[in-house]
């Protein structure tokens, strides 16, 4: 077998580590667009670990070219069935630029080496299996599949694609976190049901036949989506089906979904509930090796894992349902939090590694600071009948819902203990917080300056996404009063500190539907009026299945109905992008034509209040 630095041993990735773990076959194998890394931050890892604790032999295939089959058959055909995903991303996010253009390295491949993935990943992975493997049952999951299991605007393409189970010919998809979903399917296959008995498994998707009666084989109580054809040819079909499915992730009440296609019926079942603190705590207890397969060792880092390896997941979900967020998409509005020694003790794990050197990296989940929080009507023990879907798009926005407990104590008290534990010497939050939870907590202001003083580098990287309200109402972010409210304390409270050295080098997104060039100066004019010297972008990529995905591909927002504006072009975007970082030098062209066609010329010049200087003998023909 394969050992790691600890003595744990890594699954099989050849014929000759199981060979020599005594195995002629394996029950289940994982197939990946990633590099193997046995780590809890990495969805195969936790799956195959947790497929293992069931008792089952799991072998792993890691990145396999579809244009070379016998990459799909090297561990020879699984007992049960195959599982499928592109990754910790969606492939194309991997693959491509928010520019479209092909990206020069891959940060899940060792050596950063790009073309280790094909586009579209899941896709192409089941129709390869399925080539080899035409009798064995295949099963997508992960981001890339969850997210694309309905009919999608893929952004890349520019066009409505069908969902990934179809595209796929695979036989079943997991949507969401699949640690709950994937016991069940172990199950029926256990119970000698297969992909038959799977179809009552709540969080999967699967096909029925045409000629099926639905009221038979889904039930009367189902959502009939817009056909696909429909889907594609018609946007106000595409703005049903995405007001459905957007409003249908309550698990307790959500109801079956379908989808028409010329030779199939997609069904989509309920979601699986959250899960439960003692079971998040259980999948974080597993074997994990925690480092990269040693097959990986004379190809180069893997720089994802260089980012999460001394990283501290603390909880999943968020409450925020911000519109273009895919890691809410994917993990859901609910939030489950591990329990605080649990926690604790992966964190003295970490600590006596040989190779750490004192730093925790991040100690949070999507957002740091919903840690321990949750809705009343889910707290354990609160009657069925109270676990009512909420009518509102975020429990946070434009502000935190009277049933949010908003307790910021028990991500205070995490934070705490964390830095008495022997050999951490720091700790950081790179996954952010929500600042408006802390303007609402009794706890929120010792947990400010206990994250701004001990848990800060020489750069503090709030993410306020935006500032303009107009925008904001479409992110589902801050109410617009919350972010000046918000950097006017930062900068207030690192001088009472003592910390006024501390860079401060906000988030924001460029080109969101909603913004305008109007919208990108205010965010610069911001900048300016604060001293920020720089900013970090994220260019805005329309993630299938997400509220701003629809508004992208619709002009309309799903959630209200409105009208939406949409900077599609090219040239506008870069414009707005050179707005949001006008510091830059070679910015300062596109700036001034930003500013030109906003109609604010009187911003160009060496004025008190301008943005850009004016044009100097060399940039006429810029």
């Amino acid at each position: 077998m394969t050992m790691g630095r600890d003595g744990k041993s890594f699954l099989p990735m050849s014929r000759h580590e199981m060979q020599r773990l005594g195995w002629d076959v394996c029950d289940v194998i994982m197939l990946t667009g990633d590099a193997y890394i046995d780590h809890p931050s990495y969805g195969v890892a936790v799956i195959a670990r947790l497929l293992e604790s069931c008792g089952l032999r799991v072998g792993v295939i890691a990145q396999p070219n579809p244009n070379r089959l016998t990459d799909f058959s090297q561990l020879g055909r699984p007992r049960m069935f195959f599982g499928v995903t592109s990754g910790c991303a969606d492939s194309m996010i991997n693959n491509y630029s928010p520019t479209k253009r092909p990206r020069k390295f891959d940060n899940y491949s060792a050596g950063r080496l790009t073309g280790r993935r094909p586009d579209h990943a899941v896709v192409v992975y089941g129709q390869a299996l399925k080539q080899v493997f035409p009798e064995t049952p295949v099963i997508l999951g992960g981001i890339e599949a969850g997210l694309r299991r309905l009919a999608h605007y893929d952004y890349f393409d520019d066009a409505v694609l069908a969902g990934t189970l179809t595209g796929s010919g695979a036989d079943l998809l997991v949507y969401g976190q699949g640690e709950k979903a994937v016991r069940d399917i172990v199950k029926c296959f256990r119970h000698g049901t297969g992909i038959e008995g799977c179809r009552g498994v709540r969080g999967v998707a699967w096909r029925a036949a045409p000629e099926d009666h639905l009221d038979k084989v889904v039930g009367k109580d189902r959502i009939d989506l817009p056909d696909y054809d429909d889907v594609v040819r018609d946007k106000d079909a595409f703005l049903r089906m995405a007001k459905s499915d957007l409003s249908n992730f309550d698990p307790w009440h959500a109801k079956p979904m379908t989808q028409r296609y010329a030779d199939h019926v997609l069904v989509v079942n309920p979601p699986q509930p959250p899960m439960t603190t003692q079971e998040l705590d259980a999948v974080y207890e597993l074997p994990f090796v925690r480092t990269p397969h040693p097959r990986y060792k004379k190809q180069g880092a893997i720089p994802a894992f260089e980012t999460v390896k001394f990283s501290l997941m603390t909880h999943r979900g968020c409450h925020a349902g911000c519109s273009f967020c895919a890691i809410f998409a994917h993990q859901g509005r609910f939030v489950t939090s591990r329990s605080e020694g649990n926690v604790l003790g992966e964190a003295r794990l970490v600590s006596k590694f040989r190779y750490f050197r004192g730093v925790v990296s991040n100690i949070g989940g999507p957002v740091g600071n919903v840690y321990g929080t949750r809705c009343a009507k889910q707290e354990p023990g609160a009657e069925e009948a109270n676990r009512d879907a909420c009518a509102r798009a975020s429990c946070t926005y434009p502000e935190p819902c009277r049933n949010l407990n908003t307790t910021q104590r028990p991500y205070l008290n995490l934070l705490r203990e964390a830095l008495k534990i022997d050999g951490v010497k720091q700790a950081f939050i790179a996954s952010n917080f929500r600042y408006d939870l802390i303007e609402n907590d009794p706890d929120g202001e010792e947990l400010f300056l206990l994250i701004l003083s001990r848990f800060t580098g020489g750069m503090f990287k709030p993410a306020p996404m935006h500032v303009s309200d107009a925008v904001m109402r479409r992110l589902r972010k801050y109410a617009a009063d919350q972010t000046p409210r918000f950097f006017d304390k930062c900068v207030a409270t690192f001088k009472k500190l003592g910390r006024s050295g501390v860079e401060i080098v906000p988030y924001v997104m460029a080109s969101h539907p909603g913004s305008t060039m109007e919208d990108a100066l205010e965010v610069a004019q911001f900048m300016r009026e604060r001293g920020i010297e720089s900013t970090q972008i994220q260019d805005f990529v329309p993630m299938p299945g997400t509220a701003s995905a629809c508004m992208h591909y619709t002009g309309v927002d799903p959630l209200t109905d409105e009208k939406v504006y949409r900077p599609l072009a090219h040239r506008e975007r870069k414009l707005q992008r050179a707005l949001l970082q006008y510091r830059r030098p070679d910015n300062a062209r596109f700036v001034r034509e930003a500013l030109t066609v906003a109609g604010r010329t009187d911003l160009i010049g060496d004025g008190p209040g301008c943005l850009v200087p004016a044009a100097g003998p060399g940039d006429e023909g810029a």
